[in-house]
Formats: structure tokens, sequence, C-alpha cells
């Protein structure tokens, strides 16, 4: 729901929906990164509100994840020159995704 339909952002939403991601806690936020191998989710990804609404989400995890496996995810997942519907097919972030799954 955070990364929208990709037609509008329900403004009355939005803070709930920061005030709940917001309370992750180190598993959740490394749920919420990796969710970017989900087909359905790669797929929103495709539209540029929901790839706005991506890196807000990372802003918003990026104190909650605190292992070393998912802070290297992390980082890669930024610097990914690519659009963030194709995160999941690049060699180096599926290698990090299957370390930080493990």
């Amino acid at each position: 729901m955070f990364l929208t339909n990709g037609h509008g952002e329900a403004a009355g939403a939005n803070p709930i929906y920061l005030d709940l991601i917001s309370r992750f806690d180190p598993q959740q936020a490394a749920y919420a990164l990796q969710s970017f191998a989900d087909a359905e989710i790669a797929s929103q990804l495709q539209r540029s509100l929901s790839r706005r609404k991506w890196t807000e989400l990372l802003d918003v995890i990026d104190i909650k994840l605190t292992g070393r496996p998912d802070r290297d995810l992390l980082e890669a997942v930024r610097e990914f020159s690519g659009n963030p519907n194709k995160l999941r097919l690049d060699g180096r972030i599926r290698r990090l995704l299957s370390v930080a799954r493990d």
C-alpha cells in the first residue's frame, strides 16, 4: 500500500503508513528491504511514484537495519543505477539477497 498504485498517494493514509513502518523491528525492516524480489512489488516499481515511495521506504528503514548482510544489501540497492524494478535481476544484488535471507 505504501508504494501506491502508481496513480496517486493517499495523503491521509501516508502518515499512518510512515508511523507503522517506523515501528518495524530489524527483521521486519529486512523483510521490507527484500520485498523488491517479489514479482508483484517489482512490477509496481516500474512506476515513477512507486519508485519515489521506494526511496522513502529505504530512508525510513535504514536505521532499523542492523545486521551486516542487511546493511550490505541496502548499500547495493541504493547504489544500483537501474530502475528498482530490475533489482532482482542483478547478479550482485541476488547474491547479497541470498546472504541476507540466510
